[in-house]
């Protein structure tokens, strides 16, 4: 029973300290979202000039001579040169994403229009799949012509979902830790 009650404190641990990383996160990704995403786009570019650096040194050190070798150094050029412009230019990738956010958008919002039709096909209301549809284009091109500001709101969007996800986890916890105090507690 005691190692029970031990194995459940350290689960409960472990949530709380995950729980308040994902507050300190969410907060700082609602207050600070353009900090965040610059830094999101630094450590990726970081992550791939590893990369690269790495397929270099596998290439020279190395002593077979096969296709893949040739592989190797074109994927070290490729990644230490991405990796190098997303350190330098981080707000050029970050427009990039936003753009492909807002494509993904429209593409989505076209589909709900499509949906709505099909709908309006088999008797139901597509009234309420014409207006998220049309709303979901009109985010997509907003986000397409504005994206720094538009990148931001979604920023504080995902820091608010952090939030509450950890506030979520939290009560949970504390009512999952009660139940299993009763159950215990039981003889």
């Amino acid at each position: 029973m005691d190692s029970l009650k031990n194995f459940l404190h350290k689960i409960k641990l472990s949530s709380v300290v995950i729980a308040l990383f994902g507050l300190i996160a969410g907060l700082v990704a609602f207050f600070r979202p353009a900090a965040v995403s610059l830094g999101l786009c630094r450590l990726v570019g970081a992550g791939l000039l590893v990369c690269g650096i790495s397929c270099a040194v596998s290439y020279f050190t190395s002593n077979t001579f096969r296709f893949l070798k040739t592989l190797e150094i074109i994927g070290a050029v490729l990644f230490s040169a991405a990796g190098i412009w997303i350190l330098v230019r981080p707000e050029g990738i970050l427009r990039f994403i936003y753009i492909i956010l807002g494509l993904l958008l429209i593409a989505d919002g076209l589909v709900d229009l499509q949906i709505g039709k099909v709908s309006l096909f088999f008797g139901k209301s597509r009234i309420f799949c014409t207006v998220t549809a049309l709303i979901t284009i009109f985010l997509g091109v907003l986000v397409i012509f504005n994206p720094f500001r538009t990148g931001a709101a979604v920023m504080r969007f995902a820091g608010l979902m952090l939030i509450i996800g950890s506030a979520l986890g939290c009560w949970m916890l504390y009512k999952a830790a009660k139940a299993a105090d009763d159950m215990l507690d039981q003889p």
